[in-house]
């Protein structure tokens, strides 16, 4: 396919570690001068309602889930670097429109965009990594890129508090405008040479969806833990979106924020103190679990730990929701945040030791598809709740939702064995 060959060969190639690495740090800097005060912008400048806010990712959430499995056709048929200068150009397109035009069309038009972007790049830039320098050099590179998002992000948080106090739909422009310059970088510097295409990728994205959960009832049944996966992974996701949409609108709309600092100050000193919290927090939870699992082999600990930071989660963000003093909405905010971000790595960490490799990709794709269709459900539904009876009420009803998924791990660890694996 001489197309294909022509759009793998850059003007000024660059090591492909260095690509990756450059990837991560201008993406994760731009996301978060986007992010830091994107709520902000939707609830004080474009005017959304609580509703209307959550039916923003809702859109997100929908067209990433139907535009995950035909958008993988480009990346394993055609070519990863393709699927990622595309879902990078569209990403930087969304934020854009969405700076530039303060509208609830073009918010939703904006969100439709970005997702389509994210279900390009989703799993293309790991997979041409590890094409291109092999899955063990590949697997260091993650943990390296990590660290460097992390400093990425904190960089980014501050430039989102200078552009805020200019405008609020400023950051999301710079951010946009960010992701449109490392396109240029990627198109300019990223070679594909270890690919090999696929042929006969499935192109229709429903059935692709129906047939993910089907291999996952499938394996259910063969190893029950998988309704557990799928349970809390549903669950989980039909909690968090209410969460996420909603919590500056009600520290904004609740208690109130303090006078003498603005918005996108206020936001973005939150938004810091919740990174360092989580670096901090991750590396005691690591250590906790080494003393508890020194042989890295029992699951119990593990899911100990899964519903613990569960439960955690369930009284913060009821207290959240009901908080009438900012001090205890702030706390409360970052115990959510914080536990929150902690159980996604634990929660890979379980799957990997519960699972053997055969069935581990299925029951990671079928807890993915469980997970976004929790939100597409779960958001709207806390949605209406928030306008109806007002948005404390739909925090609670969110913590609500996570006390199955509680159950679920409390079952689930009654069941586990005391030490090493279970061998079910």
């Amino acid at each position: 396919m001489p197309i294909v060959r022509r759009s793998r060969v850059p003007l000024l190639p660059a090591p492909s570690l260095t690509v990756y690495l450059v990837h991560a740090g201008v993406s994760a800097f731009a996301f978060a001068v986007m992010a830091t005060l994107a709520s902000v912008y939707r609830f004080q400048e474009v005017g959304l309602t609580p509703l209307q806010l959550v039916l923003v990712g809702t859109v997100l959430e929908a067209t990433v889930l139907l535009a995950e499995l035909p958008t993988g056709v480009l990346a394993d048929a055609v070519s990863r670097r393709l699927s990622l200068l595309v879902g990078t150009v569209l990403i930087g397109v969304g934020f854009v429109l969405e700076g530039l035009v303060p509208t609830l069309a073009a918010v939703l038009l904006a969100q439709a965009v970005w997702g389509l972007g994210a279900a390009f790049e989703s799993g293309a830039v790991e997979a041409w990594l590890s094409d291109e320098i092999g899955e063990r050099a590949a697997s260091r590179a993650f943990l390296r890129a990590a660290q460097v998002q992390q400093a990425a992000a904190l960089v980014g948080i501050p430039v989102a508090a200078l552009t805020g106090r200019v405008s609020l739909g400023l950051p999301l422009v710079v951010g946009g405008v960010g992701f449109l310059l490392l396109a240029l970088f990627l198109a300019l510097s990223m070679q594909e040479t270890g690919f090999e295409p696929r042929q006969g990728v499935d192109r229709d994205p429903v059935r692709g969806i129906v047939g993910t959960l089907r291999r996952g009832v499938a394996l259910a049944r063969a190893r029950p833990l998988v309704w557990t996966i799928l349970g809390v992974a549903l669950f989980a996701g039909a909690s968090s979106e209410t969460f996420d949409r909603l919590w500056e609108a009600q520290m904004i709309a609740g208690p109130g924020l303090p006078a003498r600092i603005g918005p996108p100050t206020w936001f973005a000193l939150v938004a810091v103190v919740t990174a360092a919290l989580g670096i901090a927090s991750a590396e005691v939870a690591r250590r906790a679990l080494d003393r508890a699992d020194p042989d890295g082999r029992a699951r119990r600990p593990l899911v100990a730990a899964l519903l613990a930071l569960t439960l955690l989660q369930v009284g913060a963000v009821a207290a959240f929701g009901l908080a009438g003093r900012l001090d205890l909405a702030v706390s409360m905010y970052l115990l959510a945040r914080v536990s929150g971000r902690l159980n996604a790595p634990l929660y890979r960490a379980w799957l990997n030791r519960e699972l053997e490799p055969a069935t581990r990709a299925t029951a990671f794709s079928a807890a993915g598809v469980a997970d976004a269709l929790g939100q597409v459900a779960g958001g709207p539904l806390l949605g209406l709740v928030a306008v109806a009876v007002g948005m404390p009420a739909a925090f609670v009803g969110a913590a609500m939702l996570l006390g199955p998924a509680a159950w679920l791990l409390g079952r689930a660890w009654r069941r586990e064995p005391s030490v090493g694996p279970s061998g079910a």
